[in-house]
């Protein structure tokens, strides 16, 4: 069975359906699914749109011509968006056009030296300077954010 589409929430060993996907274009994987990092780079070489947790999008998206990326807040994420992370997704061989993240993980509550609105102002250079082709992007924002960003 060859599928264009494909959600997997919660899934063990994921890999093992997944290299049997050539076809796939559209991937949605959640919270606790393992085998990702178990994938080849010719593995899922048509897929346009991923929705996954940081790590697992931070290892599926170099290589492939993601288009769409959604990235999915887990409850196992703790603190600030991982920046490190975030530099694999510029290595889509597609142009990323539509992105939607959870930029921040802590609010100004959580965290005394946590500045929301610096933080955000950081997130969207890198974005503007290795997404050019962005034409959709949706943040959530946890905190307060200033009228100045």
């Amino acid at each position: 069975m060859s599928l264009k589409r494909l959600t997997l929430w919660t899934c063990e060993d994921v890999d093992q359906i997944l290299r049997n996907q050539p076809e796939l274009e559209e991937l949605e994987v959640g919270w606790r699914t393992s085998g990702v990092d178990q994938l080849d780079e010719t593995d899922l070489p048509k897929l346009k749109f991923l929705a996954a947790p940081l790590h697992e999008a931070a290892f599926l998206v170099p290589g492939r011509p993601i288009e769409g990326l959604r990235i999915i807040r887990t409850p196992d994420d703790e603190g600030p968006f991982d920046d490190q992370l975030f530099q694999n997704f510029f290595l889509s061989t597609g142009p990323i056009t539509d992105l939607s993240v959870h930029l921040l993980g802590m609010s100004e509550e959580d965290d005394e030296s946590c500045d929301v609105d610096e933080r955000l102002c950081t997130g969207l250079q890198v974005i503007s300077r290795n997404l050019t082709q962005l034409g959709s992007l949706s943040l959530h924002v946890d905190g307060s954010v200033s009228g100045q960003v």
